[in-house]
């Protein structure tokens, strides 16, 4: 013989441990799509304005209460704020 002997692969014997065929009486499980492909309309300019409502009318809540500080308040109770000169001695 010219050709030496190849090596074989291995062989798949797979038993399955639960399927019995003969229990199985052809029904069968068929899913169906719930989400269908279409684009729903007039929603994403509504959902941007609503979004755009909100981001603005949460900038000027803080912007009023970040500028409402106590430097700024107008609180007659307070002190108003003196600038004293710091000299340096050697």
């Amino acid at each position: 013989m010219l050709l030496p002997n190849l090596v074989q692969p291995r062989r798949f014997d797979y038993q399955p441990r639960f399927y019995r065929p003969e229990q199985e009486d052809g029904k069968r499980i068929h899913f169906h799509r719930i989400r269908h492909s279409e684009v729903p309309k007039g929603g994403a300019i509504t959902r941007l304005l609503i979004l755009f409502v909100v981001l603005t009318a949460i900038f000027f809540y803080l912007q009023r209460n970040l500028t409402g500080s106590a430097v700024y308040s107008s609180d007659s109770s307070a002190a108003p704020i003196q600038i004293e000169e710091i000299i340096v001695v050697d």
